[in-house]
């Protein structure tokens, strides 16, 4: 036998969306305890376009919203070009390492004084 459809008013989806929107609630949540499915709960709070976060949150304008995409694509490729740079870079002969604490196997070594570098040959 097919199920019967059932219909809300609209105090009740007005009363279902100002729950989502209190601090802490949870779609799911509050889905379950009126005994509506989380999908239909949903679909009413997008129609009264509410974003179920809590707090509510502001809308920004397409504007604001394009904006920051952009700073957030700049902001992600700044990031991969310094991973890029640190697992790909090899020393270079200017550069000088430096360690904290001198090995096990380099602690009977001897001083070997350093070359001094000429532009003559």
């Amino acid at each position: 036998m097919a199920r019967e459809r059932r219909l809300f008013s609209e105090e009740f989806k007005r009363e279902a969306v100002k729950l989502v929107g209190q601090p802490g609630a949870s779609k799911a949540g509050i889905a379950r305890d009126l005994g509506v499915g989380a999908n239909l709960l949903g679909r009413w709070c997008r129609e009264a376009n509410v974003d179920g976060q809590a707090g509510g949150g502001d809308k920004v304008s397409g504007q604001e919203y394009e904006r920051m995409r952009h700073e957030l694509a700049k902001i992600k490729t700044e990031r991969n070009i310094l991973k890029k740079r640190s697992a790909t870079s090899q020393p270079t002969s200017s550069e000088v390492r430096f360690y904290r604490q001198a090995s096990k196997d380099m602690a009977h070594t001897h001083h070997v004084p350093a070359t001094r570098l000429s532009s003559h040959r």
